[in-house]
């Protein structure tokens, strides 16, 4: 992605979420977050999950790219999956091969089996975990540093907004 791309990415996610606030349901917000970070980052797939309530498990928020029947359906717990090692180490996550990662766990049910690169990146408020941000690809790609960090922003941005927009209904 491009430094103009990240740039254009960030204003619109801030404009998503200023919109939230005055009249947007979360579910909407984060259906838009997650196609808007797809599109900039030019990957297959956008998706948030949410750390539940109980502390130990995610919940798919929003997705574009995986099956959106998996939507407020498909949890983990935090030891599971490439997604829940985000959560757990609260540190990105990148890799160009994803299935070959000894974490990797396959969700039949999101239709997953053939995206092969993963970068995810985990949405802290404060110190406190609330869910992780993920794009994949369908063909291997290895996410520079540069996406990373452009990834973390996005995700540090949704933390500084969490209280305020996500936690009242998702």
């Amino acid at each position: 992605m491009t430094e103009r791309a990240a740039k254009s990415n960030w204003i619109a996610v801030r404009e998503l979420l200023r919109t939230r606030v005055a009249r947007q349901p979360a579910e909407l917000t984060l259906s838009k977050i997650v196609a808007q970070v797809a599109n900039a980052f030019e990957t297959d797939v956008g998706s948030l999950y949410v750390l539940q309530r109980d502390g130990n498990h995610l919940l798919l928020a929003a997705t574009v790219g995986l099956l959106q029947t998996c939507v407020g359906q498909l949890r983990m717990q935090l030891d599971e999956g490439l997604v829940g090692l985000v959560a757990e180490q609260r540190a990105p996550v990148v890799l160009a091969e994803a299935p070959r990662h000894p974490r990797f766990k396959y969700f039949p049910e999101a239709d997953e089996d053939r995206y092969q690169s993963f970068l995810g990146v985990p949405i802290l408020d404060s110190s406190n975990l609330r869910g992780v941000l993920v794009v994949q690809t369908i063909e291997p790609r290895q996410f520079t540093s540069a996406e990373t960090g452009n990834l973390a922003q996005v995700a540090a941005l949704l933390g500084r907004h969490w209280s305020s927009i996500l936690d009242r209904d998702v």
